[in-house]
């Protein structure tokens, strides 16, 4: 075995990092398919560990600098490592493999672990594990800014729109996360002072996330009306005003995210244990304020899901309503699955298709959806259910005739 074809992976449960020699770490990356998916690693995303003490955790730093990559945990990324056999580590979460290749032989196996790796010291793991939690935030922040980009987002100005102050304070909180996150990067640590002005904008962060949560159960009890023009104007309000939370909850999350950067440089001045530590409770921290909004979310798509079926049953009598009702409710779950997007998490989004007038009266349950309909208006009711149907359209040919 050639000492010098070795690289380090280290897991997080987040993503993976692969250290070695640049040539040798894309070799591999691309012998498993994962060298487009990778990144390189930035050295402002290298804060923590560069501004940590000297020795191993100073060394893991260095070996991230030099030529350290990182891919984002997926299922696909897991599928292609899923083989490495990763070695448990002394901190939490963490875990470690060595990979290498013999002289001749192309594939890249898992080697034992010599005594000249740091994989077994646990203050060069701490140091690469903050390092990992920074890349992770870092990447999300930009995934979340592209997505504003690209659905033209003004956020600020639909903070202001919003008549509800917690919302309104996360303009103010923005402007002092960037003013800290630029002396970060300009001093390269962050000050009693800077830590001071920004410190209690988690608290302003968490309570526009939960306003954003109220109003996404809001807007699916709104549609519980049965009568189909009302669910047209509450789909189609949905529709709009859905977009706007989803962009104000994802400018929360990159803030989020920001003041997370902060924090963690804020503990790995201080010690190894408490980086260790902060790094987990973010990790819970940050899953809590996710699924309770996504919980929310999942609740008004599946409400809205239901108007969605329910108006595509009124097609023989309501078609254009029915259209514009179904059309809303994918417009709604399309723009989720955007916003889920940045989040790193899967579409989940089930479109509805409209059904075709003439399909519609072949079908048993929407003939019967028309003759009810009919009946409620005081309709003598005789089979077939289609002649009830073409009895109601022509007598609304003949009024518009009339009134033209």
């Amino acid at each position: 075995m050639d000492a010098d074809r070795t690289v380090e992976v280290v897991n997080d449960g987040d993503g993976l990092v692969f250290l070695g020699d640049t040539g040798d770490v894309e070799d591999l990356l691309r012998a498993w398919g994962l060298l487009e998916d990778s990144e390189q690693i930035e050295h402002l995303q290298l804060g923590t560990a560069l501004g940590l003490a000297a020795g191993a955790v100073q060394a893991g730093a260095e070996a991230i600098a030099e030529g350290g990559r990182w891919v984002k945990l997926t299922p696909e990324s897991a599928r292609a490592v899923e083989a490495m056999g990763f070695m448990e580590s002394k901190i939490p979460g963490v875990r470690h493999a060595m990979i290498g290749r013999p002289g001749d032989i192309e594939q890249w196996v898992q080697i034992e672990q010599g005594t000249l790796t740091n994989l077994t010291n646990p203050a060069y793991l701490a140091g690469i594990a903050g390092v990992l939690a920074q890349v992770a935030k870092h990447q999300e922040m930009k995934a979340i800014k592209d997505y504003l980009a690209r659905i033209d987002a003004k956020v600020d100005e639909l903070l202001r729109a919003h008549r509800d102050d917690r919302l309104a304070r996360v303009i103010g909180a923005g402007f002092d996360i960037r003013s800290a996150v630029g002396v970060l990067e300009d001093v390269g640590r962050v000050d009693d002072d800077t830590w001071s002005t920004v410190q209690g904008h988690y608290g302003t962060l968490s309570h526009a996330l939960s306003s954003v949560v109220l109003r996404l159960d809001s807007i699916a009890a709104q549609q519980e009306d049965v009568k189909l023009k009302k669910l047209a104007r509450t789909a189609a309000q949905a529709e709009s005003e859905v977009t706007e939370l989803l962009a104000i909850a994802a400018r929360c999350f990159e803030l989020q995210d920001a003041l997370d950067i902060l924090r963690l440089e804020r503990a790995a001045q201080e010690s190894l244990e408490d980086l260790s530590a902060l790094r987990r409770s973010l990790a819970e921290d940050r899953k809590e304020h996710r699924d309770e909004l996504l919980t929310a979310i999942d609740g008004m798509l599946a409400r809205l899901h239901e108007v969605g079926v329910v108006a595509d049953s009124n097609t023989v009598l309501h078609l254009r309503t029915s259209r514009a009702v179904v059309a809303s409710v994918n417009a709604v779950g399309d723009a989720v699955d955007d916003f889920r997007s940045p989040l790193g998490l899967d579409p989940t989004h089930r479109a509805i298709s409209s059904t075709p007038w003439r399909d519609s009266l072949r079908n048993p349950r929407h003939l019967e959806t028309a003759a009810k309909e009919v009946r409620r208006r005081g309709e003598v009711v005789t089979p077939p259910p289609a002649t009830v149907a073409y009895r109601l359209l022509e007598q609304r040919r003949r009024r518009r005739n009339e009134d033209g």
